[in-house]
């Protein structure tokens, strides 16, 4: 790709063609880029001139209702499910798991052919927001039977078609606010990233306050009203996307259903044939990890990560290459462990006797919802207070400060907090609930923010999609070696009798603690550009 390449990143998203033809220096807002920084009234009087209020509604049913309460009360289902009803060891769980998340490690797929498919009447994007709703309401439709015939498989498979509208909605929104981020980078600046955060984080704890208690009860037929929740939430985009509440303005006319409209530049073929072959990758994975064997499996997907990261090297601009890295390392330096600490945390007592033994209203709801109102305290501070601090600062930082507060779960584990007289509740919820949470989203905002800059112009989605499904990619990696090294260690969960839990915390140190730390700290300083969030790159 060319040096303009590069630097073509303020490039309009072909998500939506009234932006193309916008006219940005008659935009009034141009001229009080301070005041768009600093002063809260006047950032939402400007963002409601630059992206207007269907885009916050879109937003808002992506980030409160698909990403915030669906996907927390498929969460709160998934682990007293798997532990309670189907009684499944945790490394299997967190291998099926895959399953269920499957379409984010796919996303690639989707944002290519949303990128060079035409639908009759000019259409790109609309048309994948209605077979996404199709999928969740399928999904959620057949989840009920799924679950009277006690079929984890199928359950898995029913959780990956919701979540496939979640990542399909969230792709297409991501594309579209990237767009606008570039196009008006001072009167959007990071707030967009900021409101979706928030959108998220209050559908997350509206979802967690009824969840955990309800699978408390233990009872089947508790689950029953959780999944109508879920049906109906599926539903609702159905009418915001009939009526075009995207924002796509479909100016084109054919007789033809469909229509393959391929970039000019043979480099931009090449780059979407590699972003296709990476969601391809993905799906080849998971089916060959719960298919096959899951350390064959892993060895498959550490290979493909490497042929990624090197078509990544060669094709696309080098800022996309050392951001694509990055979360491939901070991803693969932790290995994750988090079934075996679900587990571990709401073992029952002939599981283990002396455990936290944390009831689910105190583990999916109080925990969470604490926790959530500290990631809601974390954009906050990020948007007011660490703004001014260069990315590559922030990242270095974070990723010290997500090891050292990973250690209280190695308290946890190793009974210390009980020591100095801290009580397992308390001590879970100052480590886990409140200090992982605020630092995840301090680490993520940049991340994100950074993430919209390197998108180069004209391949927009496809390549959002190429950096989003890579780190969903790693992150699968993450989740698989976790669940091989946390079983081949030992760890038990299945049957209460027989559970094992006197490796986890040598598992901890290693995996959560000492590596992301080595890892982390590396990948940002070398791979991260020192820029502030609100600068462009050069």
């Amino acid at each position: 790709m060319s040096d303009d390449g590069i630097t073509r990143l303020m490039g309009p998203d072909d998500v939506t063609t009234d932006l193309e033809e916008e006219d940005v220096s008659a935009n009034p807002f141009d001229e009080a880029e301070e005041k768009v920084v600093i002063q809260p009234e006047v950032w939402w009087k400007v963002l409601l001139e630059v992206v207007g209020m269907r885009f916050f509604v879109m937003m808002f049913i992506t980030q409160f209702l698909l990403r915030g309460m669906c996907m927390t009360i498929m969460a709160g289902v998934a682990l007293p499910l798997f532990e309670n009803i189907l009684q499944i060891e945790a490394g299997r769980m967190q291998t099926m798991m895959t399953i269920v998340y499957l379409a984010w490690s796919a996303k690639p797929i989707i944002g290519v052919l949303s990128d060079v498919l035409v639908f009759r009447g000019g259409s790109k994007k609309k048309p994948w927001l209605w077979m996404g709703s199709g999928c969740g309401i399928v999904g959620s439709a057949f989840l009920f039977l799924a679950f009277v015939n006690n079929s984890a498989v199928g359950i898995c498979v029913c959780m990956m078609l919701i979540q496939t509208q979640i990542a399909v909605f969230d792709l297409m929104m991501e594309s579209r606010w990237s767009a606008l981020m570039n196009r008006h980078p001072q009167q959007t600046g990071t707030y967009l990233v900021v409101i979706a955060s928030i959108l998220q984080d209050a559908g997350c704890v509206i979802a967690a306050s009824f969840v955990g208690p309800m699978m408390d009860g233990v009872a089947r037929t508790m689950y029953y009203p959780l999944f109508a929740i879920i049906t109906a939430i599926t539903c609702v985009p159905l009418y915001f996307v009939y009526h075009n509440w995207i924002g796509e303005e479909q100016n084109q006319s054919s007789s033809s259903f469909v229509t393959l409209e391929l970039p000019h530049l043979r480099s931009e073929r090449v780059i979407l044939a590699v972003v296709f072959a990476t969601g391809f990758a993905a799906i080849f994975t998971v089916f060959l990890t719960n298919a096959v064997d899951s350390a064959i499996g892993l060895a498959v997907a550490l290979v493909i990560v490497a042929w990624i990261l090197s078509a990544n090297y060669v094709i696309f601009p080098p800022m996309m290459f050392r951001v694509a890295l990055f979360q491939v390392i901070v991803m693969l330096s932790r290995p994750s462990i988090g079934r075996a600490l679900d587990f571990f945390y709401t073992a029952s007592p002939e599981c283990l006797p002396d455990g936290p033994h944390f009831p689910f209203w105190f583990y999916m709801t109080l925990a969470t919802i604490i926790g959530t109102l500290a990631s809601l305290l974390g954009g906050f501070i990020y948007q007011y207070f660490l703004t001014r601090i260069r990315i590559r600062t922030e990242l270095i930082g974070t990723q010290i400060m997500a090891g050292t507060f990973a250690c209280g779960d190695l308290m946890l584990a190793t009974h210390a907090n009980r020591a100095i007289g801290l009580p397992d509740k308390v001590s879970y919820v100052c480590g886990e609930a409140i200090a992982e949470r605020l630092i995840a989203t301090l680490n993520n905002m940049p991340a994100r923010t950074l993430l919209s800059k390197v998108v180069p112009h004209g391949l927009e989605s496809s390549c959002y999609a190429f950096q989003a499904g890579i780190g969903n990619f790693a992150m699968m990696i993450s989740e698989m070696s976790g669940a091989l090294i946390f079983e081949a260690a030992g760890v038990r969960t299945y049957p209460p009798s027989q559970c094992n839990f006197a490796p986890l915390w040598w598992l901890i140190l290693v995996c959560h603690v000492s590596l992301p730390i080595v890892g982390g700290v590396l990948a940002a300083y070398f791979l991260i550009p020192n820029i502030l969030p609100s600068e462009k790159l050069e």
